[in-house]
């Protein structure tokens, strides 16, 4: 089975959607298919990933108004071009690829991206897999994958064709295996807490406006009985690394910082408790029970964090900054003392996710 993918990652589009498709790719690749990322050369792209993980990469070229600043929800600025010129230069990267069938899946994560472009594409392609979380725009595909917490059918019915199958749900949400593995020793580890000993601070793989910064100022400034230790991981393109590194140094806590970790799991498990973006972190922590106070970086990521903390899993944080130091200090002074609290909400967060959803969504792409 040949598969390609079209995703982008940047500065502005941050990591999350080229990581979600290499969790894919990575169970497509034990089911034996041979891939291809398609991907633009974007200001802080991560094609580097795919590199890394042994994947072919076909790069379109950069586009000229890569350093414009665009509004939050003007994705199809996200593209960096016209979506007509980007469908001509993603079948030419596929007609240099495939050979004389067409490729089976061309699976597309791009909110720049709907069905105008999709239908150009089905000359050199044999079905198209969808994924998204916006539901704002009409989709030409096969399968199309929401994994947004409480997403709805009725949502997406007038958006993609009648045939089309809906994978709606975090029971979907696309996590690497290590996720699943250790999700037993988790749910032991949860519910035994007595004070929050190690909290995880992950504001994406970019964080371009330092809330990475702000969340360990807020620390800084909460009364605590015992200092826990704080593990902080940042991306390879986080611009503020350096004035990072001179900043820690005058915080009342044992500090570490890392880059690119390969270990996540590993990390949100040993932590107590999380300060974090929203986005595809949020399934990773909900499959450990991992209780976070979360903050929205992008307007994209408001919906999906509302649904959750209705749930009760995680505490939604302001992103205004002045607002964020306040509410974080008021939240851990009070959670310091009651640690139920946490218990309850990691409760609510293993309902959310299992840890097998890039399973389901293969079997269902094998069997159509």
């Amino acid at each position: 089975m040949n598969v390609v993918f079209r995703v982008d990652s940047s500065l502005v589009i941050g990591s999350g959607h080229i990581i979600r498709c290499l969790t894919l790719a990575n169970e497509l690749k034990n089911r034996a298919a041979r891939i291809t990322f398609v991907t633009r050369l974007h200001d802080g792209n991560m094609s580097y990933k795919a590199l890394e993980q042994g994947y072919n990469v076909e790069l379109l070229e950069k586009p000229n108004n890569t350093n414009k600043t665009y509004k939050s929800k003007d994705y199809s600025a996200w593209l960096g071009v016209n979506w007509k010129k980007d469908a001509l230069e993603t079948i030419k990267k596929i007609n240099k690829i495939k050979s004389n069938e067409k490729i089976d899946w061309l699976i597309v994560d791009h909110y720049a991206l709907d069905s105008r472009w999709h239908n150009k594409l089905r000359s050199v392609v044999k079905k198209i897999f969808v994924i998204d979380d916006l539901c704002n725009r009409e989709l030409d595909c096969e399968i199309l994958l929401d994994q947004t917490y409480c997403r709805k059918e009725s949502e997406y019915r007038d958006k993609v064709p009648n045939k089309c199958i809906l994978l709606l749900g975090s029971k979907y949400a696309l996590l690497r295996p290590e996720f699943r593995h250790v999700r037993k020793i988790a749910f032991e580890k949860r519910f035994s807490i007595e004070k929050i000993n190690r909290i995880l601070v992950n504001m994406g793989g970019v964080d371009n406006n330092n809330y990475t910064k702000d969340v360990l100022n807020a620390l800084s400034c909460v009364n605590w009985k015992v200092r826990p230790k704080i593990d902080v991981i940042v991306g390879s393109k986080y611009p503020h690394s350096r004035s990072l590194q001179h900043l820690v140094k005058s915080y009342p806590f044992d500090i570490s910082i890392s880059t690119d970790v390969n270990n996540m799991a590993e990390r949100m498990l040993a932590a107590d408790m999380a300060v974090g973006a929203s986005g595809t972190t949020t399934w990773e922590r909900c499959c450990l029970g991992l209780p976070t106070a979360v903050i929205c970086i992008s307007e994209n990521q408001e919906y999906i964090a509302q649904q959750v903390e209705a749930s009760g899993a995680i505490v939604l944080v302001s992103n205004e900054k002045l607002l964020l130091n306040s509410q974080l200090v008021k939240l851990f002074d009070k959670l310091q003392d009651n640690i139920s609290k946490l218990k309850d909400m990691s409760e609510c967060c293993f309902k959310i996710v299992d840890g097998k959803g890039a399973l389901k969504v293969v079997d269902f792409m094998l069997k159509n």
